[in-house]
């Protein structure tokens, strides 16, 4: 897991963390200390998936965008492109969806630039979520062709991790109820039949993720996403595989459904 600490290692550069320990500057105030995590807070980058977005709310006029109780400032996703508008002067308008969600945003092209994004690319955009006219928008967007797809599932890891987090701190809608509970949840839920067999939920999450993990779903990241053992998940594997519903992909750890 190597590979994974060095990609959230990535996410520090952008905390604006002066390396100063708690009261290791000994001359700031704990008002300029307020002052200060506040900042790291804007600055940070927060992993998270397009339904986040879609679903977060400001909970005060021109404030931040929040999620689970977590503030999105500058918030990165990755997902597939579906659709390019090319036909501004300046700027691109992409509709990227990862699975969760899809969202339309601008990207800005500068003089003498040629286009870079295409249909069908997979793509890493950082942004920060502000509101126009009651209407959700991403702005200062950078957007990236992924090169190296293990960056995919580093990203959910990381997003996965920060949206657990937040729950076991006790931020604000951490416990929801089951009205809530799809409002709250990172991915998509599986709704209609709440008695759905477990092996359906693991093909239904497979089915929702191929298109993004080209590189197969991992093992892990279903036994995380679904709150499931491992020996429970690989079971269920087996079973879809048995019935050609989904196969392995680059090893016997991770699989796309058919």
């Amino acid at each position: 897991m190597s590979g994974y600490q060095a990609y959230q290692s990535s996410y520090n550069g952008f905390t604006g963390d002066t390396g100063y320990g708690n009261g290791g500057a000994g001359g700031f105030t704990s008002e300029a200390s307020s002052s200060q995590t506040r900042s790291q807070n804007t600055n940070s980058v927060t992993p998270c998936t397009i339904k986040q977005i879609n679903d977060s709310q400001a909970p005060v006029a021109d404030g931040p965008f929040q999620f689970n109780g977590m503030e999105l400032n500058l918030i990165t996703f990755v997902g597939i492109v579906r659709e390019v508008d090319a036909s501004g002067a300046s700027s691109l308008q992409l509709k990227v969806e990862d699975g969760t969600g899809d969202i339309s945003f601008r990207k800005w092209i500068e003089e003498g630039e040629e286009q870079d994004v295409f249909p069908e690319d997979h793509v890493y955009v950082t942004g920060t979520i502000r509101e126009f006219n009651s209407k959700k928008q991403l702005q200062n967007t950078t957007v990236r062709k992924i090169e190296d797809y293990n960056e995919i599932i580093y990203h959910y890891l990381s997003a996965i991790k920060i949206y657990t987090d937040s729950r076991s701190s006790g931020a604000p809608n951490s416990s929801s109820s089951n009205n809530n509970e799809n409002s709250d949840s990172l991915f998509v839920s599986n709704t209609g039949n709440a008695a759905t067999s477990n092996l359906e939920k693991i093909y239904q999450y497979i089915q929702q993720q191929s298109p993004i993990m080209t590189e197969g779903v991992p093992i892990n990241l279903i036994c995380q996403t679904l709150d499931m053992g491992q020996y429970e998940v690989e079971t269920h594997c087996n079973s879809l595989t048995e019935e050609g519903r989904i196969y392995s992909a680059m090893d016997d750890n991770a699989f796309l459904a058919v």
